[in-house]
């Protein structure tokens, strides 16, 4: 993690990230159904929850909030925090955030919760659920990195003619027609 020196504002910013979570959580077997898929003539069933499944916000969605609940219990003094999904984004008072992201990381390992070091983050700019968020400017921003991959796509968009968009906009039609139906 940085160093908090860095921190020049009252507030700092903490952002932890579970590494794999959903594939974290092993289901019981009578729930299994509905991790259900065909393959090659075949049907499979997961075991672990597989991230766009419908029972993975059902079940990550209690893991998340054991996380936050206790992490509130944990900081116990002004702070704020916000989880999606499994991204956790604390703000902590900045001469004390050094002690209170090391209780959080102290708290999750003694539960078992494996982290993505690599995400992790304390300064007063994180980057936190694809977005950059800076305490200095009170700022939310896009981060060059994914700003450069969005202009990429765009202009392979732009090269493209109709007739490789057409499977694309095909669904959009059909449902801009419905939609015009049904309010007509």
């Amino acid at each position: 993690m940085p160093s908090c020196c860095q921190c020049t504002s009252t507030d700092c910013r903490c952002t932890l990230d579970v590494s794999k979570a959903h594939r974290r959580i092993l289901i019981d077997p009578k729930d299994g159904g509905m991790l259900c898929f065909h393959a090659n003539g075949k049907l499979y069933r997961c075991i672990t929850l597989n991230f766009g499944a419908r029972a993975s916000g059902w079940y990550w969605g209690r893991v998340a909030g054991l996380m936050v609940r206790t992490s509130h219990a944990l900081l116990a003094h002004g702070h704020a925090l916000w989880q999606y999904v499994d991204d956790l984004l604390a703000w902590l008072d900045r001469i004390s955030s050094p002690l209170w992201a090391s209780l959080l990381v102290v708290l999750f390992l003694i539960l078992g919760i494996p982290m993505s070091w690599h995400k992790a983050a304390l300064d007063v700019e994180v980057d936190w659920i694809g977005w950059r968020i800076s305490v200095l400017t009170w700022s939310i921003s896009i981060p060059p990195d994914k700003l450069s991959k969005i202009v990429q796509q765009l202009q392979k968009l732009t090269e493209c003619t109709s007739r490789c968009l057409r499977p694309l906009l095909i669904p959009l039609y059909r449902a801009l027609h419905l939609w015009w139906v049904w309010i007509m």
